[in-house]
């Protein structure tokens, strides 16, 4: 990922970034060192994953895919 944007928002960040062309957008609880310009290897938890379309909406959300396999 390519790090567009580091945003700091109370106890987490959030890094918006380029993968592939595609925007994404990242929040974590961790601090990394990263500024605009870095580029940086994200590694996903897919039980908590949350992905939405351009609008904001929700398209997956993991909970949902965990309660399926339950």
């Amino acid at each position: 990922m390519t790090v567009t944007l580091h945003e700091t928002l109370g106890d987490s960040v959030v890094l918006h970034g380029t993968v592939a062309n595609e925007r994404i957008r990242i929040r974590t609880s961790e601090r990394p060192n990263v500024t605009a310009g870095d580029s940086i290897r994200v590694v996903v938890d897919p039980t908590r994953l949350h992905l939405f379309d351009t609008d904001g909406e929700i398209v997956a959300h993991a909970a949902d895919k965990v309660a399926q396999t339950a």
